[in-house]
């Protein structure tokens, strides 16, 4: 693990996925597919729609969170 001087915006402690590329697990950690779906059922397509679908949830929840 880096140490934390090297992101001082990060929080410390926190991890990485090393083994996975993070596109795939924004998705699978985001709770919208599965490794399995990933795999078996969902194209490359599907993960960059599934990634948008991530972003714009979490931008528009900080919109509303800052609107309080």
């Amino acid at each position: 693990m880096p140490p934390r001087f090297a992101n001082p915006d990060r929080p410390f402690g926190l991890v990485d996925y090393t083994n996975v590329p993070h596109t795939i697990a924004t998705v699978i950690s985001a709770g919208k597919a599965s490794k399995a779906e990933l795999d078996a059922v969902l194209g490359v397509q599907d993960l960059w729609d599934l990634l948008e679908i991530i972003q714009v949830d979490a931008h528009n929840a900080r919109v509303m969170q800052e609107g309080k």
